[in-house]
């Protein structure tokens, strides 16, 4: 049987290595003990492929997961400075009432230069999410977000973890970081 096509390239994925050049535009190695969710969102200005640390407790499949989610978002034409960029995150990030954002430089990811943003995004008791259903009670996501620049893309590598601090996800993150090359 011949697969049919799907409206959303979907990533390679040889061994742990992941090939999304044609998707998202990005290669990068999926960290040990982690797997893959391509297209998680997908949108006409933004796509996002997501790794969990876990596959989802069958008893509460819906329950929240740690991640990190690799997105793309075209800049404004002419593209934007870093520093352009990350204010206007911030300032989103203020006007959507998450908690506690701080900004930091980051090492660089794939040689260009990065700054991490950490945050924390408190959904409440039916609080809508698209094409989510809906959030458990005060649910709060420690988010660890890393932006940087291409040609192509405004790029946001983010970790995302349930009712807890970063701890070790963040270790996995910075590795996850230094295998990722961008394409677009």
């Amino acid at each position: 049987e011949v697969p049919q096509p799907t409206a959303v390239p979907t990533p390679v994925v040889t061994g742990s290595h992941v090939n999304s050049t044609v998707g998202i535009g990005y290669e990068a190695d999926i960290p040990a003990g982690w797997h893959l969710r391509p297209n998680v969102i997908t949108a006409p200005n933004f796509k996002v492929d997501g790794y969990f640390k876990s596959n989802p407790d069958p008893a509460n499949p819906d329950a929240p997961q740690i991640n990190i989610a690799v997105g793309c978002e075209p800049p404004d034409s002419p593209p934007d400075s870093l520093a352009i960029a990350l204010d206007k995150k911030v300032k989103a990030l203020n006007q959507l009432g998450r908690e506690d954002v701080k900004t930091v430089e980051h090492a660089p990811v794939d040689g260009r230069p990065a700054w991490q943003v950490d945050y924390i995004y408190r959904l409440r008791e039916g609080t809508p999410v698209p094409n989510q259903p809906p959030a458990p009670k005060n649910l709060a996501l420690t988010r660890r977000e890393i932006v940087f620049l291409s040609d192509a893309c405004i790029w946001s590598v983010a970790l995302s973890v349930p009712n807890a601090p970063l701890g070790d996800a963040a270790d996995a993150l910075e590795r996850f970081l230094t295998t990722v090359k961008v394409r677009a």
